[in-house]
């Protein structure tokens, strides 16, 4: 009996829990279950309204038949003559499927259909896929492409050796501003901006063959960069060698000096003299050096 209240009081709490987990499970399906719609309203259409009758005597009787007699004909040939004035109207703006068919766009559109939808956004498709190509991939001309043409010469090779020196005068002066004239272009950053040789024009003259070479260059602001970066590590280089070569000739003097008072202690000043002359020209040689390292 004990272990049958012990297995009621731990299952209780289990039972509630499921208890409450179904009817939560329960709301959330009544939540989400949809709506029906409510259904159509149909408007009855308005009765027509009721004929009146109209007592009339036999003469206006008489009247008024004729005048109906003669007025239905009356209105047969208006109606025919709208029917027939409205004949060609009728023709001009009704569907395609009511025609007979021929070439106009309104036939050929219906005749065609999807597939002359998906005929013009292939076209389309094709038209921006040519942009593209002709846009990122096909090489376009560049405004700073030049030519230069070197000075006639006796054979080809002195002919494109002209050509190359005139392009690094032209480039000289294209970079005259950050970089200053003195400062001669490296030969590889000369010959990277000349793309092609496009040909060697043959001279005849009366006392011989010349020979005159033009490049086809590219003179473009990444170009440009590039020399004025590599002068501008040329510079840098130079200042530290400088740097290095001045505080080489300090501490060489330094040194020199600390020699002179250690030898001159140690001789207790018997060859002061010579060790001054000593001194004086280790620090000569010393400055000879640095000077031929900085020129």
């Amino acid at each position: 009996m004990k272990r049958l209240l012990l297995l009621s009081v731990l299952l209780l709490p289990a039972s509630i829990y499921a208890l409450g987990e179904m009817a939560r499970q329960h709301e959330a399906g009544a939540r989400l279950r949809p709506i029906p719609p409510p259904p159509p309203m149909t408007v009855a259409p308005p009765a027509p309204p009721a004929p009146v009758a109209v007592v009339l005597d036999g003469a206006e009787s008489g009247a008024m038949a004729s005048m109906s007699a003669d007025e239905p004909r009356d209105g047969e040939d208006e109606c025919c003559e709208e029917s027939e004035a409205e004949d060609p109207d009728e023709d001009a703006v009704a569907p395609p499927w009511t025609r007979p068919p021929g070439d106009d766009p309104a036939s050929r559109q219906f005749r065609e259909g999807f597939r002359a939808k998906v005929r013009l956004v292939l076209r389309e498709k094709q038209r921006q896929l040519r942009d593209l190509i002709r846009t990122r991939v096909l090489p376009r001309p560049s405004a700073d492409r030049r030519e230069v043409t070197g000075q006639p010469m006796t054979t080809p090779e002195r002919a494109i050796r002209s050509a190359y020196e005139q392009l690094e005068r032209a480039a000289s002066e294209w970079v005259a501003p950050e970089v200053p004239a003195t400062w001669r272009i490296p030969e590889p950053l000369v010959r990277s901006l000349a793309r092609e040789t496009t040909g060697v024009e043959t001279i005849e003259k009366d006392y011989g063959t010349l020979y005159r070479a033009t490049l086809a260059c590219d003179f473009s602001p990444a170009h440009r960069a590039e020399i004025v970066r590599a002068f501008e590590s040329r510079v840098v280089m130079h200042r530290l060698g400088i740097l290095g070569v001045v505080l080489g000739f300090v501490m060489a003097c330094l040194a020199a000096l600390a020699g002179y008072i250690r030898a001159d202690e140690a001789t207790r000043g018997y060859f002061t003299n010579r060790l001054r002359l000593a001194t004086a020209a280790a620090v000569g040689a010393a400055g000879v050096v640095a000077y031929r390292l900085l020129v």
